[in-house]
């Protein structure tokens, strides 16, 4: 038989019962009606009960569906996640994206070098489109208080010379729109790159 109408059927024998004896054990008519509004409280207790312990349960159940869509969100989004960074090789910069799927709209931000001076190093272009393991090279070029000054200012960029410890943004787009932003910190015989965030801020 199903549980709830087992349940059922024994609160409707313990209300009868409490009636039956009300009347077999006393005659007087408010000791008769005391029994049945003891029983009447007894089943509200209980019933109060289980509804809290039913309600804790649809909780627990709502929050453990809720994990389940989080972490199938998590894997669509690894699966049409590209990863981009920024590589110095014996030809200059380029981007490389070692992701699973094509990035978009591909671009490393400006670097400030000296805030005092007002150095500053800047790469073109930005790519529409890196496919999956393709590399894309850039070109760079500083300015200095406003004066164009060719690469002279690359070396701050490069492990082998660098003096200082420098962030390196590249941002870019998966193929839904969903924006990235990865920081790549490059000191003296330092490179590293620190993860992405997302959206990009």
């Amino acid at each position: 038989m199903n549980r709830g109408y087992l349940g059922l059927w024994l609160l409707l024998a313990l209300y009868s019962a409490a009636v039956a004896a009300g009347y077999l054990w006393t005659t007087d008519a408010s000791a008769r009606q005391l029994w049945p509004v003891v029983v009447t409280g007894a089943i509200l207790v209980w019933y109060t009960w289980e509804t809290m312990l039913l309600r804790e349960t649809a909780a627990r159940q709502a929050e453990i569906a809720l994990r389940q869509r989080d972490a199938t969100l998590e894997q669509i989004e690894v699966a049409i996640r590209p990863f981009v960074i920024i590589e110095l090789d014996g030809k200059g910069f380029a981007l490389k994206n070692i992701g699973a799927v094509p990035a978009l709209n591909a671009r490393v931000h400006d670097v400030t070098i000296d805030s005092v001076n007002d150095i500053v190093v800047k790469f073109v272009p930005t790519f529409p489109v890196i496919p999956a393991g393709a590399t894309a090279n850039l070109q760079m070029s500083s300015i200095a208080q406003g004066k164009e000054m060719g690469d002279f200012f690359a070396a701050h960029l490069d492990p082998r010379f660098a003096v200082k410890l420098l962030d390196v943004v590249v941002s870019y787009q998966n193929v839904e729109g969903k924006e990235y932003r990865v920081t790549h910190a490059v000191g003296p015989s330092t490179v590293k790159v620190g993860g992405f965030k997302s959206p990009a801020i």
